[in-house]
Formats: structure tokens, sequence, C-alpha cells
């Protein structure tokens, strides 16, 4: 698992992130679940995500390694996929369009849901200062590949995050159970 600090929900930045992460691990564009599970096979599974707050964000991948790989070899292969989206590959057309429709769609049909919506409403209230914030929320993701690209290399450098590489272990203590005492 690998988490990074990431700009205020509605702050610049926010908005390409949340493409970025489409581009990563989408519906339509996963550049990292084509690496790692098809190409390399080195994981099983993965899960993108930027989540916004209101005093700061988190971009947040987490994968799972195949049996026959350790953690430290999909942590190396993520940061293969990233290297090259922040230097050499800026998300282009199709990327754009893929990143973009995943995080409107996203965004568009959660909508539908009463519950969402009032939710959404009321954090619109709070953070944006106003309930009626739909066009302009919808306005900051009119963005292109080069931002996109910016705000990865900005927020996403791999000397600043948090890198969690987990293994199991046949001698690892039961859930529940603390190493040393026994739990009642």
């Amino acid at each position: 698992k690998m988490t990074w600090l990431a700009p205020p929900e509605f702050a610049p930045g926010d908005a390409e992130l949340d493409v970025f992460s489409n581009i990563l691990h989408g519906y339509r564009i996963a550049y990292l679940s084509w690496d790692l599970i098809t190409k390399k096979k080195v994981a099983g599974e993965i899960s993108v995500h930027e989540n916004p707050h209101r005093r700061g964000s988190t971009f947040t991948i987490t994968a799972t390694a195949t049996p026959k790989h350790t953690a430290q070899e999909v942590a190396d292969a993520i940061d293969d996929v990233l290297r090259v989206l922040q230097t050499t590959h800026t998300p282009d057309a199709d990327d754009m369009e893929g990143g973009l429709s995943s995080s409107l769609m996203e965004r568009t049909l959660s909508m539908e849901a009463s519950l969402y919506r009032a939710r959404q409403f009321a954090t619109w209230a709070i953070r944006a200062g106003t309930a009626d914030y739909w066009q302009n929320d919808m306005h900051r993701y009119e963005t292109d590949g080069s931002r996109v690209q910016q705000a990865a290399v900005r927020y996403l450098a791999l000397d600043k995050r948090v890198v969690a590489l987990i293994s199991p272990s046949k001698t690892a203590p039961v859930s529940g159970q603390l190493l040393g005492r026994k739990v009642k």
C-alpha cells in the first residue's frame, strides 16, 4: 500500500489527481492493471483512489502480490509505471477520455441516489461555500494531459509517500491476539 498527501478537495490538482487515479486503474484506461496483472503477473488485485477531504486529501494505491511474487516486486512494478507516466508518457487524448469519463460518470451517476445527492449538496455548501456548485465542480475537470502529469509529478513523488509492504507469515499472531500477551 502506498499513500501520498494530496491537495484539499476543490483545490488545484484535486481534479487532476482524480483523473490520474482513473488513468492508473479505471474502467477504460488502467495502466497499473495492464502492467502488473496482465503483463508481468506480479499482482492479482489493484485499487487506486484519490480520497478528497476539506483540509487535505490522500492518494492511495493498494496492490496484492500473486503467490509467486513479493510485495517488494509489486512496489517496484508500481514505481516503474509511475515513473513512465510522470516523465516520458504525458496522458494522450485516449488516456484523458478514459480518465475523464470514469471520473465524471461516477460523479454524475452517483447523483441519482438521493442520499448521495443530499450529502454532495451539503459538502458543496460547507467546502465550496454554496450548495449550487454542480457546474463549477464539472468545470474543474476541464483539464488536459499536461496538467494531469504535472499534478502527478508534484503530489506523487516517489520519495514523499508512506509505503507499507505486508507479507504473510505463519508465525504472525492470530487476529485479536497480541504478541507476548493472551487476550481474555
